[in-house]
């Protein structure tokens, strides 16, 4: 009986959830039928990272946040789409952005730009975001060719032209 009392302090005769448990016959202990359910009343925790409605967040996806980076994504695309003979170049986003950031261009890439593939490198503070042009190889093939057979990220060898020291370059 002791300890009954003891629950009855600890969740207070005020406590809106102790009068519903009472008026339904609760006296304390556990609950259920048998009482062997929980005997302390669910705690309430504020989740880390989290404020609530109405406080500004400035790592946010905010709707101007969103803007730019689909203006920017808009622009890669109408390359990609206008370059016959063109590689385009990747667009790195700079690893201050946060997680939430992050997350948004992954999701705007995924569901409105097809023709886009993005990736995220590093870990933790050093973690940043690569967004690249979907490349097929013939037309990857037929660009860095239209280029000379080298860019700064692709290079194509004829098979047979490639010596040992390619693959292990002398120090």
């Amino acid at each position: 009986m002791k300890q009954n009392s003891e629950e009855e302090k600890s969740i207070g005769n005020n406590n809106v959830g102790a009068k519903m448990l009472k008026l339904m016959g609760w006296s304390g202990g556990g609950l259920g039928k048998n009482e062997d359910g929980i005997k302390e009343p669910i705690s309430v925790t504020t989740p880390i990272g989290r404020s609530g409605l109405g406080v500004k967040n400035e790592n946010a996806a905010t709707p101007i946040f969103k803007m730019k980076v689909k203006s920017v994504l808009n622009e890669m695309r109408n390359k990609v789409l206008a370059s016959v003979d063109n590689v385009v170049n990747d667009i790195v986003f700079s690893s201050e952005l946060s997680n939430e950031q992050r997350k948004h261009i992954h999701l705007i890439v995924r569901h409105q730009y097809k023709e886009l593939n993005t990736h995220s490198y590093g870990k933790n503070q050093n973690r940043y975001l690569v967004v690249r042009p979907k490349l097929d190889n013939k037309k990857l093939i037929r660009c860095v060719l239209s280029q000379g057979g080298s860019t700064d990220k692709y290079g194509i060898h004829k098979p047979g032209t490639l010596s040992v020291d390619f693959f292990f370059p002398q120090e």
